[in-house]
Protein backbone atom coordinates (compact mmCIF):
# COMPACT_ATOMS: atom_id res chain seq x y z
CA UNK A 1 0.00 0.00 0.00
CA UNK A 2 2.69 2.11 1.15
CA UNK A 3 4.33 1.90 -2.22
CA UNK A 4 1.65 2.67 -4.31
CA UNK A 5 0.83 5.80 -2.33
CA UNK A 6 3.97 7.02 -3.15
CA UNK A 7 4.09 6.14 -7.11
CA UNK A 8 1.15 7.63 -6.89
CA UNK A 9 2.21 10.71 -5.46
CA UNK A 10 5.55 10.81 -7.82
CA UNK A 11 2.63 10.06 -10.61
CA UNK A 12 0.51 13.18 -9.60
CA UNK A 13 3.95 15.32 -9.17
CA UNK A 14 4.11 15.03 -13.01
CA UNK A 15 0.84 14.63 -14.35
CA UNK A 16 -0.55 17.66 -12.74
CA UNK A 17 1.83 20.46 -13.47
CA UNK A 18 1.11 19.08 -17.20
CA UNK A 19 -2.41 19.07 -16.87
CA UNK A 20 -2.35 22.88 -15.75
CA UNK A 21 0.08 23.94 -18.47
CA UNK A 22 -2.12 21.54 -21.29
CA UNK A 23 -0.94 21.87 -24.95
CA UNK A 24 1.75 19.78 -26.49
CA UNK A 25 3.67 18.76 -23.12
CA UNK A 26 0.27 17.35 -21.52
CA UNK A 27 -0.45 15.54 -25.09
CA UNK A 28 2.69 14.06 -25.22
CA UNK A 29 2.25 13.23 -22.07
CA UNK A 30 -0.97 11.32 -22.14
CA UNK A 31 0.45 9.80 -25.68
CA UNK A 32 3.63 8.16 -23.59
CA UNK A 33 0.72 7.11 -21.41
CA UNK A 34 -1.48 5.10 -23.84
CA UNK A 35 1.82 3.44 -24.90
CA UNK A 36 2.50 2.26 -21.56
CA UNK A 37 -1.16 1.36 -21.50
CA UNK A 38 -0.82 -1.07 -24.52
CA UNK A 39 2.45 -2.30 -23.61
CA UNK A 40 0.85 -3.65 -20.56
CA UNK A 41 -1.80 -5.23 -21.91
CA UNK A 42 0.30 -6.80 -24.52
CA UNK A 43 2.27 -8.13 -21.62
CA UNK A 44 -1.08 -9.37 -20.03
CA UNK A 45 -1.62 -11.91 -23.31
CA UNK A 46 2.29 -12.67 -23.16
CA UNK A 47 2.82 -10.72 -26.34
CA UNK A 48 6.71 -9.40 -26.90
CA UNK A 49 6.28 -5.58 -26.52
CA UNK A 50 9.67 -5.21 -28.74
CA UNK A 51 8.07 -7.31 -31.35
CA UNK A 52 6.85 -5.58 -34.77
CA UNK A 53 3.33 -5.66 -33.90
CA UNK A 54 4.01 -4.48 -30.45
CA UNK A 55 5.88 -1.58 -31.59
CA UNK A 56 3.67 -0.78 -34.35
CA UNK A 57 0.54 -1.00 -31.88
CA UNK A 58 2.08 1.13 -29.04
CA UNK A 59 2.64 3.75 -31.92
CA UNK A 60 -0.52 3.28 -33.46
CA UNK A 61 -2.07 4.38 -29.64
CA UNK A 62 0.26 7.21 -29.56
CA UNK A 63 -1.05 8.43 -33.21
CA UNK A 64 -4.62 8.05 -32.10
CA UNK A 65 -4.86 9.57 -28.78
CA UNK A 66 -2.45 12.86 -29.72
CA UNK A 67 -4.43 14.99 -32.13
CA UNK A 68 -1.65 15.20 -34.90
CA UNK A 69 -4.07 17.06 -37.15
CA UNK A 70 -3.40 20.76 -35.22
CA UNK A 71 0.18 20.12 -35.50
CA UNK A 72 0.79 19.28 -39.21
CA UNK A 73 -2.00 21.14 -41.12
CA UNK A 74 -1.40 19.81 -44.43
CA UNK A 75 -2.59 16.02 -43.50
CA UNK A 76 -6.23 14.89 -44.03
CA UNK A 77 -8.52 16.21 -41.57
CA UNK A 78 -8.54 13.29 -39.25
CA UNK A 79 -4.84 12.42 -39.66
CA UNK A 80 -5.07 10.52 -36.15
CA UNK A 81 -7.68 8.18 -37.74
CA UNK A 82 -5.37 7.72 -40.96
CA UNK A 83 -2.14 7.00 -39.01
CA UNK A 84 -4.10 4.51 -36.84
CA UNK A 85 -5.57 2.65 -39.92
CA UNK A 86 -2.30 2.34 -41.64
CA UNK A 87 -0.10 0.69 -38.68
CA UNK A 88 -3.12 -1.30 -38.56
CA UNK A 89 -3.26 -2.44 -41.92
CA UNK A 90 0.95 -3.40 -41.58
CA UNK A 91 0.19 -5.18 -38.55
CA UNK A 92 -2.43 -6.94 -40.63
CA UNK A 93 -0.30 -7.74 -43.51
CA UNK A 94 2.09 -9.44 -41.20
CA UNK A 95 -0.39 -12.03 -41.86
CA UNK A 96 -0.09 -12.54 -45.64
CA UNK A 97 3.68 -12.14 -45.04
CA UNK A 98 4.08 -14.92 -42.71
CA UNK A 99 0.81 -16.76 -42.60
CA UNK A 100 2.25 -19.75 -41.16
CA UNK A 101 2.92 -18.61 -37.90
CA UNK A 102 1.04 -15.27 -37.60
CA UNK A 103 -2.36 -15.64 -38.36
CA UNK A 104 -5.46 -12.75 -38.11
CA UNK A 105 -6.18 -13.62 -34.40
CA UNK A 106 -2.43 -13.14 -33.19
CA UNK A 107 -2.70 -9.45 -35.48
CA UNK A 108 -6.51 -8.76 -34.34
CA UNK A 109 -5.09 -8.54 -30.45
CA UNK A 110 -2.59 -5.21 -30.95
CA UNK A 111 -5.02 -3.57 -33.35
CA UNK A 112 -7.72 -3.79 -30.46
CA UNK A 113 -5.49 -2.92 -27.54
CA UNK A 114 -4.27 -0.17 -29.97
CA UNK A 115 -8.22 1.14 -30.47
CA UNK A 116 -8.85 0.63 -27.04
CA UNK A 117 -6.74 2.76 -25.22
CA UNK A 118 -5.66 5.02 -27.89
CA UNK A 119 -9.49 5.94 -28.18
CA UNK A 120 -9.73 6.86 -24.48
CA UNK A 121 -7.28 8.80 -24.10
CA UNK A 122 -8.22 10.48 -27.19
CA UNK A 123 -10.66 11.80 -25.43
CA UNK A 124 -8.25 12.73 -22.09
CA UNK A 125 -6.93 15.25 -24.37
CA UNK A 126 -10.33 16.41 -25.61
CA UNK A 127 -11.16 17.12 -22.00
CA UNK A 128 -8.36 19.02 -21.56
CA UNK A 129 -8.72 20.77 -25.18
CA UNK A 130 -12.11 22.48 -23.19
CA UNK A 131 -10.84 22.24 -19.97
CA UNK A 132 -8.45 21.13 -17.04
CA UNK A 133 -11.44 21.24 -14.63
CA UNK A 134 -13.00 18.53 -16.72
CA UNK A 135 -10.19 16.30 -16.19
CA UNK A 136 -10.13 17.36 -12.57
CA UNK A 137 -13.61 16.57 -12.40
CA UNK A 138 -13.38 12.78 -14.40
CA UNK A 139 -9.92 12.28 -12.02
CA UNK A 140 -11.69 12.72 -8.92
CA UNK A 141 -14.72 10.20 -10.10
CA UNK A 142 -12.32 8.00 -10.79
CA UNK A 143 -10.56 8.41 -7.17
CA UNK A 144 -14.03 8.29 -5.66
CA UNK A 145 -14.61 4.71 -7.24
CA UNK A 146 -11.15 3.20 -6.75
CA UNK A 147 -11.34 4.57 -3.12
CA UNK A 148 -14.78 3.01 -2.90
CA UNK A 149 -13.93 -0.59 -4.46
CA UNK A 150 -11.12 -0.73 -1.91
CA UNK A 151 -12.46 0.30 1.00
CA UNK A 152 -15.39 -2.17 0.32
CA UNK A 153 -13.12 -5.00 -0.87
CA UNK A 154 -11.46 -4.56 2.69
CA UNK A 155 -14.79 -4.33 4.64
CA UNK A 156 -16.17 -7.44 2.83
CA UNK A 157 -13.30 -8.79 0.46
CA UNK A 158 -12.70 -11.90 3.06
CA UNK A 159 -15.34 -14.34 2.07
CA UNK A 160 -16.91 -13.59 -1.15
CA UNK A 161 -20.47 -11.89 -1.76
CA UNK A 162 -21.70 -14.06 -4.74
CA UNK A 163 -19.41 -16.89 -5.52
CA UNK A 164 -21.08 -17.45 -8.94
CA UNK A 165 -20.06 -14.55 -10.36
CA UNK A 166 -16.14 -12.96 -11.23
CA UNK A 167 -14.79 -10.46 -8.69
CA UNK A 168 -14.39 -7.84 -11.40
CA UNK A 169 -18.26 -8.02 -12.08
CA UNK A 170 -18.24 -6.84 -8.71
CA UNK A 171 -15.72 -3.96 -8.48
CA UNK A 172 -17.87 -2.60 -11.25
CA UNK A 173 -20.61 -2.80 -9.31
CA UNK A 174 -19.23 -1.15 -6.47
CA UNK A 175 -17.51 1.52 -8.35
CA UNK A 176 -20.82 2.12 -9.81
CA UNK A 177 -22.10 2.72 -6.27
CA UNK A 178 -19.40 4.54 -5.22
CA UNK A 179 -19.60 6.89 -8.19
CA UNK A 180 -23.20 7.80 -7.60
CA UNK A 181 -21.86 8.56 -4.00
CA UNK A 182 -19.29 11.02 -4.91
CA UNK A 183 -21.76 12.77 -7.33
CA UNK A 184 -24.28 13.21 -4.71
CA UNK A 185 -21.78 14.64 -2.57
CA UNK A 186 -20.41 16.92 -5.16
CA UNK A 187 -23.99 18.22 -5.38
CA UNK A 188 -23.87 18.91 -1.85
CA UNK A 189 -20.82 21.08 -2.34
Amino acid sequence: MQERLIGGGVAAAIFLPLLFIGGLPFQLLVGAMAMVAVSEMLRMKHLEIFSIEGILSMVAAFILAVPIDQYFISLPTNASVTGFAVISFLILAGTVLNSDHYSFDDAAYPIASAFYVGFGFQNLIAARLDSWEKVLFALFIIWATDIGAYLFGRQFGQNKLLPKYHQIRLLKVVSVVSYLQSLWLLSLV
